[in-house]
């Protein structure tokens, strides 16, 4: 089974993305999302994983892939994502 989870984290998907934008530019933008990608591992992973095994499934989590990660990281920020597009639109576009 292939899960969603880190999207949100690696490619700008939250408001929370959005606030840290406005108020302090697309360097503060990038220190939240490096702040949720450093606990996702804690937060949510577990979490998930627990979730699915119990259901006797086996999960796989590619947007959690490190080479993707840091690949993504080279990009400009406003390359992965744009603000001034309306809500569900901007966010994730290169997605």
């Amino acid at each position: 089974m292939f899960s969603g989870l880190g999207a949100d984290e690696v490619f700008g998907g939250y408001a929370r993305y959005f606030t840290a934008m406005k108020k302090g530019g697309f360097e503060a933008m990038r220190e939240e999302i490096s702040l949720d990608l450093d606990r996702l591992w804690t937060r949510n992973f577990g979490r998930d994983d627990r979730a699915i095994s119990s259901t006797g499934k086996e999960c796989r989590y590619p947007y959690l892939d490190l080479d993707l990660i840091r690949l993504v990281g080279t990009y400009p920020i406003d390359y992965i994502c744009d603000f001034e597009e309306k809500r569900g639109i901007g966010e994730k576009k290169v997605l």
